[in-house]
């Protein structure tokens, strides 16, 4: 029994140590992104009491093209194509509400309706009244929904790689301080993170490593209690069944060889939305606009003009 209650005193201690060189190595490498000048080129508004972080480039006078990123994400991820855009489009990139720099309220309803709702609230607040909306991945899903309440509003659609179909099945403890802790131990960890960003890539050399640090350093600022809501909150798959009804022009870009949203949801999309076409791009990921960027640049351009 003696031997028993010793082994483990040593694997609590061992864990804890774990525990606390994983902590203290994912918050040392998220302030180490911080220092990106890109990162923190945002501006802010006040919607409804929130504060919302977003990127505005191009010629005010354009067309608009709003960018909805997805899960964990924020406007950064589209940094590397917006210097093509801006010179064809107004470009409005938001933090979705609890990512970026937006603001991460822990009472916030963090449904995807809930979020389009943000995106739409932003949009009519900076005097947007009509616009074209790219979303990828859960951005996708966002996107549906703000194209299901206010289909006057969106001119074309862009689903990149894109939810909507998929329901939640992330398994978080039912216990909020369990789960928040599970989630900042384990979920928002650097080592874990850092192999989700490699795997949504198929050629590997497409991105390095280094920059997924800026991005790992908002995903580590996010609280863990956040996070937790937008689980409980979340209602992945809800819109399945309405997706059909969309009749707004749809282009769908999807990267054959994604490992996180399968290609077959791709042609289900295409089968469903009656006024879309569909772009597989080969030997690409779950993000064809940072691996193939001439590709699905040439191909959103086509169909936007």
């Amino acid at each position: 029994m003696k031997f028993f209650l010793q082994a483990l005193g040593y694997g609590a201690l061992a864990l804890g140590l774990l525990v606390m060189f994983s902590l203290g190595n994912s918050a040392y490498i998220a302030t180490s992104g911080e220092k990106s000048d890109v990162l923190q080129n945002v501006e802010y508004i006040d919607v409804n009491g929130e504060k919302i972080a977003y990127r505005e480039a191009g010629n005010g006078n354009s067309d608009v093209l709003v960018l909805i990123h997805g899960f964990l994400g924020s406007s950064y991820d589209y940094s590397s194509i917006i210097p093509s855009l801006e010179d064809h489009y107004h470009i409005i990139a938001p933090d979705l509400i609890g990512f970026g720099f937006s603001t991460k309220n822990e009472s916030f309803n963090y449904s995807k309706e809930s979020l389009s709702d943000f995106v739409y609230l932003t949009l009519k607040e900076l005097g947007i009244k009509e616009f074209n909306l790219l979303g990828h991945s859960m951005g996708g899903e966002v996107a549906l929904n703000l194209v299901l309440n206010h289909p006057e509003s969106v001119n074309k659609l862009i689903l990149v790689d894109s939810g909507g179909y998929i329901q939640n099945e992330r398994s978080i403890p039912s216990n909020e301080f369990i789960g928040s802790l599970y989630l900042r131990v384990a979920f928002q960890n650097y080592f874990l993170q850092r192999n989700v960003f490699k795997l949504a890539f198929y050629d590997q050399k497409a991105v390095d490593i280094s920059d997924f640090k800026p991005t790992y350093s908002l995903v580590y600022n996010i609280p863990s209690k956040t996070l937790y809501k937008f689980s409980k909150d979340d209602d992945g798959g809800s819109i399945a069944e309405k997706i059909k009804i969309v009749k707004t022009p749809t282009l769908i870009i999807w990267g054959d060889k994604d490992e996180l949203i399968d290609v077959e949801y791709a042609k289900r999309f295409n089968k469903e939305l009656v006024n879309s076409q569909l772009i597989i791009v080969k030997d690409t990921g779950h993000i064809p606009y940072i691996e193939k960027q001439e590709v699905f640049l040439e191909a959103l351009f086509e169909f936007i003009n």
